[in-house]
């Protein structure tokens, strides 16, 4: 049994003063697995053919406040090129969950798409299976936390224990619609190991991180 499984078990296991103990199964903290604190780049590999350049993710390190939640902004770079492709508004907290506020893909216009309500990527706690729905951006998204597998990559090859969320924009497409729409693999402290979007053909696997406290 992984650690992460047992401290997910644990998570779950209520104490009641008058009547023993019981066992309600509540799930994964779900803000430890999408971390924005600190300083953070990460830096990702696709297999696909025809894609030969790395993919940069750069947290701006200063967030704008919205309902009292920290909103960064992740941009995500052709680091061949240095071109920005794409832009993500995310929070993630313990109260709230992980939220997308808003998105911009810079290869189809560039025009901003701000997400009122926001998107909400993943409640606060959930356990393999548990999906929420979310009506916003003129799509109904259905994000699912579907289960833990490995999720082998270049950045540590020996992950087995990744939680494989999947966010579906409700159009019957996987290739076209909302930009975020997609599968992403989650870890715990360093946050997508895999990911793919929209308009992605392949994963994008991790292959450098860098984390700086702030």
């Amino acid at each position: 049994m992984t650690k992460s499984l047992l401290s997910m078990l644990a998570l779950g296991l209520v104490i009641e003063a008058c009547g023993g103990s019981s066992y309600t199964y509540v799930g994964y903290r779900m803000h430890n697995q999408f971390p924005l604190d600190g300083d953070r780049e990460w830096q990702y590999l696709n297999d696909a053919e025809g894609v030969e350049h790395p993919l940069r993710v750069e947290k701006i390190s200063t967030p704008r406040q919205v309902d009292n939640m920290n909103v960064y902004t992740l941009e995500y770079y052709n680091e061949e090129t240095g071109d920005i492709i794409r832009s993500v508004d995310w929070s993630s907290d313990s109260i709230n969950g992980v939220l997308i506020h808003g998105y911009t893909d810079f290869e189809g216009g560039g025009e901003p798409v701000a997400l009122d309500p926001p998107l909400v990527f993943a409640d606060d706690e959930m356990a393999p299976g548990a999906s929420v729905v979310t009506e916003t951006g003129g799509y109904t998204f259905t994000s699912t936390l579907e289960f833990s597998e490995a999720c082998p990559n270049h950045y540590v090859p020996d992950w087995e224990d990744c939680l494989k969320m999947t966010l579906d924009d409700g159009d019957g497409d996987d290739t076209v619609g909302a930009l975020v729409a997609g599968e992403y693999w989650l870890v715990p402290s360093y946050g997508t190991a895999w990911f793919r979007m929209t308009p992605d053909s392949d994963n994008w696997g991790l292959w450098k991180h860098s984390w700086e406290p702030e």
